[in-house]
């Protein structure tokens, strides 16, 4: 992973003035497939996914806890391919577990 990558999940975040669920659905798979088209492994998207969060809280994107927990299902489905936790310490850093 390097920060050309973070930026690039950054940037397409912020393009996005406000996602509903479908809109973010085809974000998120397009997110995936140019991030492994230009060579990231599958093994990094779980730390990615931990950028992506940030990225959506850092846009406004979230604005209650229900769109959060269906942003984060839709991220589990299209983007991470998998289910998952995401768990912010005291620092404020976004930690995301396999499940």
């Amino acid at each position: 992973m390097n920060i050309q990558t973070l930026r690039l999940i950054t940037a397409r975040i912020d393009a996005q003035p406000h996602m509903d669920a479908a809109g973010a659905a085809t974000v998120y798979a397009a997110l995936r497939a140019d991030l492994l088209a230009t060579g990231v492994p599958e093994s990094d998207l779980p730390q990615l996914t931990e950028h992506l969060i940030a990225s959506m809280e850092a846009a406004g994107q979230w604005m209650t806890a229900d769109v959060r927990a269906a942003h984060l299902e839709l991220i589990a489905r299209h983007f991470l391919g998998r289910a998952f936790h995401a768990h912010r310490s005291p620092a404020g850093v976004i930690t995301v577990t396999l499940t």
